[in-house]
């Protein structure tokens, strides 16, 4: 690990990057912060708890430029959030119920990342939406902060829409289909297949109006996606909010080993065996010649995306999954 050095003048561009505690929000922000760090004008560094860290230490590798990625450590406040112990990460939770502990827990991480960017002032933040408090430290230090969703425009526009224009209110039916208005094209959902929160049944509603206000103030916005693949969307989403949009992605693109791709979100141990050889199998066949069957691994606690969702994730945002050779 690179040692980070407090105050200390910098000719470089030095972002920061706070990845949510969940594989499809760490993941793909670790691959971007080692995408800013590979041009060698920018410097990264990474601020998370200790098992998050030790999910994508290994992949930081002599490829990468080490001296421009740094990581910092944040405890994760386990005890004070009536969580059980080593459940740093959403899908280690083991009940739906703690979510809210979770979320607590994550809100409580606010004292300890104001201390490192006071003592470092990064030039730019680079933060999940889900930690709003960013956005009140990015005021506090006059740092720009830009929002990460771990998502596509689509997705963005869709939810940003049902917010806004509350299509389910008058639907009764799970199974009903109904409009969603505001968007560039006609677009039909279900309520079985709206996220909890728009029923306010997910004891968040305080942590989610954060979110909304943080998401006010933000410079912009950097996505996993790229533009060719859904243009109407981030020009809908740049008109509608007013703010910059960065189709970034898609960064899994960065990892062009198979062993790296088969460790991201891992450790080393449990990976490099199995997953490893799946994916040098899948290589070695021939074009057109593997028939995929997929599996979302969604956190359990949670009761989103919906599959319109999940349908532009594949392509967007290069989410983890299985397959099956043929």
């Amino acid at each position: 690990m690179a040692a980070a050095t407090a105050q200390q003048p910098h000719e470089q561009l030095h972002v920061f990057f706070f990845p949510f505690m969940s594989p499809g929000h760490l993941i793909p922000m670790t691959d971007m912060a080692r995408i800013f760090a590979s041009h060698g004008t920018t410097k990264a560094t990474i601020i998370t708890t200790p098992q998050n860290i030790s999910r994508f230490e290994s992949i930081i590798g002599p490829d990468d430029n080490r001296q421009s990625i740094n990581i910092l450590k944040m405890d994760f406040p386990s005890a004070a959030a009536n969580l059980p112990p080593n459940c740093e990460s959403l899908d280690a939770l083991p009940s739906r119920g703690l979510s809210y502990n979770f979320s607590k827990a994550s809100m409580m991480l606010h004292p300890q990342a104001d201390d490192v960017v006071r003592r470092y002032r990064p030039d730019a933040i680079v933060s999940d939406f889900n930690f709003p408090w960013t956005a009140e430290i990015s005021r506090k230090y006059g740092i720009p902060r830009l929002s990460f969703h771990g998502t596509c425009c689509f997705s963005l526009c869709l939810s940003m829409a049902a917010s806004q224009h509350k299509p389910n209110v008058k639907v009764s039916s799970e199974t009903e289909t109904f409009l969603v208005p505001g968007l560039p094209e006609p677009v039909y959902i279900t309520l079985s297949r709206m996220p909890g929160r728009f029923f306010g049944n997910t004891g968040l509603h305080e942590f989610f109006e954060k979110i909304i206000e943080a998401e006010r103030d933000t410079y912009g916005v950097v996505a996993n996606t790229f533009f060719e693949i859904e243009p109407e969307y981030v020009k809908h989403y740049e008109k509608v909010t007013g703010k910059v949009l960065y189709p970034v992605g898609p960064v899994s693109l960065f990892n062009t080993k198979a062993l790296d791709r088969a460790e991201r979100g891992g450790n080393k141990a449990s990976n490099s065996g199995e997953e490893y050889r799946c994916v040098s199998c899948l290589d070695s066949k021939k074009p057109n010649s593997v028939l995929y069957e997929f599996e979302l691994k969604i956190q359990r606690m949670m009761m989103e995306p919906d599959f319109l969702e999940k349908k532009c994730s594949f392509a967007c945002c290069g989410f983890m999954v299985t397959g099956a050779a043929t």
